[in-house]
C-alpha cells in the first residue's frame, strides 16, 4: 500500500515536473480596442513563475486562460511579475499590438524573473527606459538587500502618448514576500528613484507589493514625493472607498480575503475606476494572483 502511495505522489510531481514539456498551443489573439482618447487602461497581473510543484496549476495548464486575460481586457498598457524571458517572447507573439520593455534581474538582461511593461504599438512611443534593483546599489544587477533571498527589481518605462502628445512614466515592481523591512525600504528607494527622474510628467506605479495599504511599507509612499509635492493615489481606495476591499492573492482557492497587495497607484492624474478580475477561465485559475485593473486620465 505504501509502495503504491509512493507511485501515485511521484507520478503527480512528474506530471507537474514535464508540465513544461506540453505547453498549450495558443493561437495568436486580436485585440479588440476601444478604450477612450483621454483614458488610459492599465492593468497589472503576477502570473505565477512557471513551477513543477504547482502540478496541475503549472504554467502549461493555465497559459491560456492568462493570454484569455490579457486579450479579453484589451488594456493600453500593462505590467507583469514572475515571468521569464522565454513568456515576455510569446506573449508578444500572440499579442503582437504590444510592444514592451524588460530585463532580467539577475543580469539586467535576460537572465532571471522580469517584471515587464507591455504598451499599445498603435498608441505609445519609448522615449525612454531602465531598471533598478531594490538594494544599497539600485544599479547593480542581482544585488538585493539584506536578509532577502533573490535581488527585487523594478522596470520603467517614459512614454509619449500618441494620440494626445502626453508623456508620462510607468513602474513595474514586484517587491520581497518575506522580510517586511526590505519592503519598507524597497518603497522608500522607490519615491527616491521617481524623485530623480528627468521630467516632471506624471507617473503610475503597478506591480505586486506582497503588502496591504495599512502596512507601514507605505507610509513613504502614502507621501509627498522629495520636492516635487506629488500626490500618489491609489486607484483602487480612490473609487472604490465604499465597498469591500477584493483580497488578490488567493494561491489557487479563489478566495478574496486575504488582502489585496497587488496595486496600481497614479501621480498626476485621477482614477475613473479600478476592479480586480477574479474566477476561472475554462475551469483554470490564470494565476494564483487576480489581474487589478484601473482606468485612469492624466493631467
Amino acid at each position: 500500500m505504501k509502495k503504491l502511495m509512493l507511485m501515485c505522489l511521484m507520478g503527480m510531481f512528474l506530471i507537474g515536473l514535464f508540465g513544461c514539456m506540453e505547453s498549450q498551443v495558443v493561437q495568436m489573439r486580436n485585440i479588440d480596442f476601444s478604450n477612450s482618447h483621454d483614458e488610459i487602461k492599465v492593468m497589472t497581473f503576477n502570473t505565477r513563475v512557471a513551477s513543477p510543484i504547482d502540478l496541475g496549476n503549472n504554467w502549461p495548464f493555465r497559459e491560456k486562460a492568462a493570454y484569455t486575460i490579457l486579450e479579453s481586457q484589451a488594456a493600453d498598457i500593462f505590467g507583469l511579475q514572475e515571468v521569464k524571458n522565454n513568456q515576455v517572447e510569446k506573449v508578444v507573439r500572440i499579442l503582437p499590438q504590444y510592444s514592451y520593455y524588460t530585463a532580467g534581474r539577475k543580469d539586467g538582461k535576460k537572465k532571471g524573473e522580469m517584471c515587464p511593461i507591455f504598451y499599445r504599438k498603435d498608441r505609445f512611443k519609448q522615449l525612454n527606459c531602465g531598471t533598478f534593483w531594490f538594494s544599497k546599489n539600485p544599479i547593480k544587477p542581482n544585488s538585493k538587500y539584506g536578509g532577502t533571498i533573490f535581488p527585487r527589481i523594478s522596470s520603467w518605462v517614459y512614454l509619449e502618448d500618441m494620440w494626445n502628445g502626453k508623456k508620462f512614466y510607468v513602474y513595474n515592481l514586484h517587491l520581497d514576500p518575506f522580510n517586511g523591512n526590505a519592503r519598507k525600504k524597497s518603497v522608500k528607494l522607490l519615491t527616491k528613484q521617481i524623485a530623480l527622474r528627468k521630467t516632471r510628467d506624471p507617473f503610475i506605479i503597478m506591480g505586486d507589493f506582497n503588502a496591504t495599504l495599512n502596512s507601514s511599507a507605505f507610509d513613504s509612499l502614502l507621501k509627498p514625493v522629495g520636492e516635487l509635492g506629488l500626490k500618489f493615489v491609489d486607484t483602487w481606495q480612490a473609487v472604490n472607498s465604499d465597498k469591500k476591499e477584493i483580497g488578490t492573492r488567493h494561491l489557487f482557492t479563489g478566495k478574496t480575503n486575504w488582502g489585496k497587495i497587488d496595486h496600481i497607484f497614479v501621480s498626476g492624474g485621477t482614477a475613473i475606476d479600478c476592479n480586480v478580475i477574479t474566477g476561472k477561465i475554462e475551469g483554470k485559475w490564470p494565476s494564483d494572483h487576480f489581474p487589478v485593473i484601473s482606468r485612469v486620465k492624466l493631467n
